[in-house]
């Protein structure tokens, strides 16, 4: 099964969740949390691996991230506030908290303290963005963000030389209930790392 931490999660949640980012230059800092309630459908390409398609919802302001994607058996929640996400299970009426070593959600808050630099004006899928080189101390990529904080287009690798892109392919901006970023009433919860003894390799 594919890791949990995908070039997705990197370079649009990554950016999202690290609300404690240390200082850049004034005319270079960007808006990076979305202003508005919406949802992006993407392609993300990992590194020497095939595309594959993810949903990103973020509450407006960012407190809460929802992902789906391919490449997970379930919706993963992020809740930035209380540094944890947390991974449904479906096909079993499971939910968990992901450990930290499979999200390192803990960490991007921490450490992530990105800088920002702005390249240029650009345009992707019809909406304009401005194209920024992004450094922190896991890693460094580039990104089109549009000026409500939406990621567009980005770009990157940790500094383990793992990456990949994304690509948004439709943006929606509507309101998104708020019990899309908890689990379903009835879903049973499981110890951290009990989901993961289930279902070998995820996480990893």
């Amino acid at each position: 099964m594919r890791p949990i931490l995908l070039p997705v999660l990197a370079f649009s949640a990554a950016i999202a969740v690290s609300g404690g980012a240390g200082p850049a230059g004034a005319a270079d800092q960007p808006t990076y949390l979305p202003t508005r309630d919406v949802t992006i459908d993407y392609v993300v390409t990992p590194q020497n691996r095939e595309p594959e398609h993810a949903r990103v919802a973020v509450q407006a302001g960012g407190a809460h991230l929802r992902l789906d994607s391919e490449a997970v058996p379930g919706p993963v929640l992020i809740d930035r506030d209380r540094a944890t996400a947390v991974l449904v299970y479906p096909p079993a009426k499971l939910f968990t908290e992901l450990p930290s070593r499979g999200f390192r959600l803990d960490r991007l808050i921490a450490e992530g303290h990105p800088q920002f630099t702005r390249l240029g004006a650009s345009e992707v899928i019809g909406l304009h963005c401005t194209e920024y080189r992004i450094v922190a101390r896991q890693g460094s990529g580039q990104g089109c963000l549009t000026d409500d904080g939406v990621l567009l287009r980005g770009s990157g690798q940790d500094l383990k030389g793992h990456g990949g892109t994304v690509l948004a392919t439709d943006v929606r901006y509507a309101p998104v209930p708020a019990g899309a970023f908890v689990p379903p009433q009835g879903y049973q919860e499981l110890p951290p790392g009990a989901l993961q003894a289930l279902l070998p390799g995820l996480g990893r």
